[in-house]
């Protein structure tokens, strides 16, 4: 595992992005794959690397690299693209023409220790809204992906070797409890 950017790298972002409403207009499932379909384009059309992401019912967390000095207002046009597939498929148009805010949250981490403390938090927040007991069973998340199971929807890298030992990992995730060893 790195415990360090290095200083040529692009460093990673920590996106927030809400709806306005209570929940997503569509059923989690379908707005899950609303947001699949969306990422994997922009990881085509821009290079956006995803190295985590969890959808709530009302918000998302994605923890992402891009070059945003090659693509300014990339996030924006993400929430654009995304308005643009929620109105188209939903019944209720005049409800949904801004579903989310249209500037989403956007952290760039810069230190090593602040993208591991990011990284468990937004693989636990299903456990910690109460919705499942165990990070890995919240169906909306790319956490199982990461730990290896095939066919996700879009490209998920573990850029700093964090999953070592998917077990050790969940537990890492779940408690707090560290167990990485820093590669000297």
């Amino acid at each position: 595992m790195r415990n360090r950017f290095f200083s040529h790298e692009v460093k990673p972002f920590h996106i927030i992005g809400k709806t306005h409403l209570d929940e997503w207009p569509l059923p989690l499932e379908e707005s899950w794959n609303i947001f699949a379909d969306t990422i994997r384009n922009f990881h085509e059309d821009y290079g956006i690397i995803t190295h985590a992401f969890v959808l709530m019912k009302n918000h998302y967390h994605w923890l992402c690299t891009v070059d945003l000095k090659t693509w300014p207002g990339l996030f924006e046009l993400f929430h654009e693209d995304l308005n643009f597939e929620f109105f188209h498929r939903s019944e209720f148009h005049n409800d949904l023409l801004y579903t989310l805010d249209y500037e989403p949250q956007i952290l760039q981490v810069s230190a090593f220790p602040y993208y591991k403390a990011l990284y468990r938090y937004v693989y636990s927040n299903p456990v910690t809204a109460g919705v499942v007991s165990q990070a890995i069973d919240y169906p909306f998340s790319t956490l199982r992906y990461a730990l290896g199971e095939p066919d996700c929807p879009f490209m998920v890298i573990d850029n700093m070797h964090l999953i070592i030992d998917p077990v050790l990992t969940l537990h890492w995730i779940e408690t707090g409890e560290e167990y990485l060893r820093v590669a000297q």
